[in-house]
C-alpha cells in the first residue's frame, strides 16, 4: 500500500471515529459523561495519529530489516559499463555514462548536410567551425546538447560536455538502483555500499 493510500485510509478512520463518538456524546446526559467521552476520543485519536506516523515512516524511511519483516539478499556488483553500452554509450564514468562525439556527424546534423568536417581556430573546443567537403564555411555547432538528444533519443537527461583541446562528449547521470533492476531483472532492488566500500545490488524480500 502506498503512502498516499495509507494516509487516506487513516484520515477516513479518524473521520468515522469522530462522527461515531460525536453521536454518542449527543445521547449521553450530563457534563461528566461528556468529559469521559472526550477523553476516550482524545486517546483514540492519539493512537490513530501514532499509527499514521509509523505507517508513513515505514514507506518514507528505510527501517531496519527486523522492523519490516524483510530479508536482504546481496545480488552482486553494479555493472554500470554494461548498462551504458546497452544504451549506446561508449563508456561508464562516475555515476553515469559517456560517449565521444563525432564532430563531423555533429556538423552534418547541425547544418542538415552530409560529408562536412570541423576545423578549430584555437585550443578551445568551442572554436570549431564546420565546412563542406569542398571547403565552404557552414558555421559553428550552435546546439551540441540538441545533437546529444538526437543521438540518444531515449535518454532525456543527456547533455554535452567539452574538454580542451578539441574533445566533446555526450554524458548522462545514472541512478544505480535502475542499473541493479536492469542487470538482475528485479524490482525491489537498491544499490548501496557494503562494509568494504563497494557498490552492490541488494534485493529485499518479505520473510
Amino acid at each position: 500500500m502506498g503512502t498516499v493510500a495509507v494516509i487516506d485510509l487513516v484520515v477516513g478512520m479518524i473521520s468515522s471515529a469522530y462522527a461515531f463518538f460525536k453521536e454518542i456524546g449527543r445521547d449521553v446526559n450530563g457534563i461528566r459523561n461528556r468529559v469521559k467521552i472526550g477523553k476516550i476520543v482524545a486517546v483514540f485519536l492519539s493512537a490513530v495519529l501514532m499509527s499514521t506516523i509509523l505507517l508513513v515512516a515505514g514507506h518514507v524511511i528505510q527501517l531496519p530489516l527486523w522492523m519490516t519483516g524483510e530479508t536482504e539478499q546481496d545480488l552482486g556488483g553494479v555493472d554500470l559499463a554494461a548498462y551504458c553500452n546497452s544504451y549506446g554509450f561508449g563508456a561508464a564514468i562516475d555515476q553515469g555514462c559517456e560517449s565521444g562525439i563525432n564532430l563531423g556527424s555533429a556538423c552534418d546534423w547541425s547544418h542538415n548536410t552530409k560529408g562536412s568536417h570541423i576545423k578549430f581556430s584555437s585550443p578551445s573546443p568551442k572554436s570549431g567551425l564546420c565546412y563542406t567537403a569542398n571547403g565552404h564555411l557552414l558555421g559553428g555547432i550552435s546546439d551540441m546538447d540538441g545533437y546529444c538528444k538526437y543521438r540518444f533519443k531515449f535518454i532525456v537527461t543527456v547533455t554535452s560536455t567539452s574538454q580542451p583541446p578539441h574533445t566533446w562528449n555526450c554524458e548522462t547521470s545514472v541512478n544505480p538502483d535502475l542499473v541493479c533492476g536492469w542487470q538482475y531483472q528485479k524490482r525491489a532492488v537498491a544499490a548501496r555500499l557494503n562494509d568494504a566500500g563497494h557498490l552492490r545490488c541488494y534485493e529485499r524480500k518479505h520473510i
